[in-house]
């Protein structure tokens, strides 16, 4: 059975996933090019600093030559390792540090432990055989071949002229030979740069490109990813009250300006009560909110000079266990008797005034 053709670009919960498994869309041609241009950089400015270390570790070299025996002479080795280390430190460590900075540019951030996860399919040879013989396989090999080929000629260019002056150099005093050899190591930056940004340009494109069409997916694909972010009807029916209840709230809103009083969680919740003894056995639940539409109720009592009054655990009990447009439970009578004895001397004492 063929499988569908995937034509769809890839979603953004498919992408999400992608990234998760370290699948990220990046050019090794960036980090490697940056890298090598970023040590020959270094190597141009320490130039004085570097040769003096190798210099000094030659003298030494000559200076012990009397003392070394072919049976004492593991000592001598690990100087040398450790003197033309320690003069070679500062490119590595900068490589190091480009390396790291430049794929972290590259992917984001975005840190991965899924390809190191063992995988079976990975073993798989038929998979092996066709991922030898890809587009990507083959893109990569024309590229290198290419690359290969311009480096060639680069090095060819350079150095040819310096062949031809090499006698000449051998009798040039030391500070003369490392300002030819820091000549020599401007030339070759300049020429790397014009050389590698045409690869890395098209090697970006090429990049993105291929990413994107892995990650296409199917028409049946999207479907069914469609299906299962809409999840099974019960999320789909809780997801419609909730909804539903914010309009509600929100339209409730014009209730505020008629209610009685408003009690304050005293800045997070925002009860809204109205009590009419002909009508209602309790007072009534006519607007409540958090967060934002708590401050609109607030702001629209303050506008119509509707009382307002801070008590947090009732607030929090009513918007808890009251719904919108019902009355307050017995449990709560007695505290909310107390808000309306409040309101009552409160609305008094203004008719008198």
């Amino acid at each position: 059975m063929s499988t569908e053709e995937k034509t769809e670009q890839a979603s953004e919960q498919k992408l999400r996933e992608a990234r998760k498994k370290g699948q990220i869309s990046k050019s090794m041609d960036i980090t490697a090019m940056a890298g090598i241009a970023v040590c020959l950089i270094t190597v141009m400015v320490l130039a004085e600093q570097i040769g003096q270390k190798m210099m000094a570790a030659t003298e030494r070299i000559f200076l012990l030559a009397p003392e070394i025996t072919p049976s004492a002479n593991t000592w001598l080795i690990g100087q040398v390792f450790e003197d033309y280390l320690s003069a070679a430190m500062p490119v590595l460590v900068m490589a190091i540090i480009v390396g790291v900075m430049f794929n972290l540019f590259q992917t984001k951030g975005n840190f991965s432990t899924y390809p190191l996860t063992p995988d079976i399919k990975k073993l798989n040879p038929i998979k092996g055989f066709k991922k030898l013989f890809s587009v990507k396989s083959l893109f990569e090999l024309v590229k290198s071949l290419f690359r290969l080929s311009a480096i060639a000629v680069m090095a060819y260019y350079i150095f040819y002229e310096e062949v031809v002056y090499l006698p000449d150099v051998m009798g040039y005093a030391i500070p003369d030979i490392l300002e030819r050899i820091l000549w020599l190591l401007v030339k070759t930056i300049v020429f790397f740069m014009l050389i590698m940004i045409p690869f890395m340009m098209f090697d970006i494109f090429f990049q993105n490109w291929s990413f994107a069409k892995e990650m296409r997916m199917s028409k049946k694909e999207v479907k069914d990813e469609y299906k299962s972010q809409e999840g099974d009807p019960e999320v789909r029916y809780k997801r419609k009250q909730a909804q539903k209840e914010m309009r509600e709230k929100a339209a409730s809103l014009s209730n505020v300006s008629s209610a009685d009083v408003v009690i304050t969680n005293p800045t997070f919740i925002a009860i809204a009560l109205k009590y009419n003894n002909n009508t209602m056995v309790a007072p009534k639940v006519v607007c409540k909110g958090r967060g934002p539409i708590a401050k609109k109720i607030r702001e629209i009592a303050q506008q119509n000079q509707v009382m307002m009054h801070s008590n947090v655990p009732l607030a929090r009990a009513i918007y808890k266990k009251v719904k919108l447009n019902s009355e307050i439970p017995p449990e709560l009578y007695g505290q909310v008797a107390e808000i309306y004895r409040w309101y009552f001397k409160g609305k008094e004492k203004t008719n008198k005034g």
